[in-house]
């Protein structure tokens, strides 16, 4: 049983007379079988027509998301990764000075900034104080620090879905684990919690110590291969 919507643009048995009444022309089937050749031809091109339009424009949309997505990049790194390196800088200073001053005196390496308080008392005071910056450091979150593009975000729960998010709480749970025990370098537990400082406070606050420390003070850009992050 043949298909009445098949679209194949071959001839039917019904497309040509086969049997020519008499007195028919001769070249009456070459004619209609040019027309079905035509016919065939045209049906190919918008085919490939179709096909090359529909690779064109995927190719353009893919083009489009690339470009996008790189200007959202550019734009986005400009502004968060200063920040994050800064906040890293900051915490790596605050660590190191906190070991090399809680670093028990019979250890084979020494500082001048040992030497630089006059007594006991003195030096036990920038600990404390030394302690509360490390631990303000180590509650900093990326979203304490960089702003939140709320309509990045948007934009990625639309696309990623669940999925996205799921990996997203993944990544903040271990970031927050790093930063809960870079926190218990600093101050105990407090039974009455205060307000979260930002990034420039923490800074002025480190830079308090540094300066009761007798060291420089904290540079305002990085750069590139820095190695000891600080100016005399």
């Amino acid at each position: 049983m043949m298909d009445n919507d098949d679209d194949s643009p071959w001839m039917q048995d019904d497309d040509i007379d086969f049997h020519h009444q008499p007195g028919s022309s001769a070249s009456a089937p070459s004619a209609h079988a040019s027309r079905h050749e035509d016919r065939i031809a045209q049906q190919e091109y918008n085919k490939m027509a179709a096909r090359y339009h529909d690779e064109g424009y995927r190719a353009g949309i893919t083009s489009g998301k690339e470009s996008s997505l790189q200007q959202g990049f550019d734009e986005g790194y400009s502004i968060s990764a200063p920040l994050a390196r800064q906040l890293g800088h900051l915490r790596g200073i605050a660590t190191t000075l906190l070991a090399i001053l809680t670093t028990n005196s019979g250890a084979k390496y020494s500082s001048p900034v040992l030497d630089h308080f006059s007594s006991a008392e003195e030096k036990e005071r920038v600990v404390t104080a030394l302690r509360d910056v490390v631990s303000c450091l180590g509650a900093l979150s990326q979203e304490d620090v960089v702003p939140v593009d709320q309509e990045a975000e948007e934009h990625k729960k639309e696309h990623d879905g669940d999925a996205g998010e799921n990996l997203k709480t993944i990544e903040r749970n271990q970031i927050n684990q790093l930063n809960a025990m870079m926190q218990g370098l600093g101050a105990g537990q407090e039974s009455v919690p205060r307000s979260k400082p930002g990034l420039e406070e923490c800074k002025q606050r480190l830079q308090i110590v540094l300066d009761a420390c007798g060291m420089g003070s904290i540079p305002l850009h990085f750069s590139e291969g820095s190695v000891d992050g600080m100016t005399q």
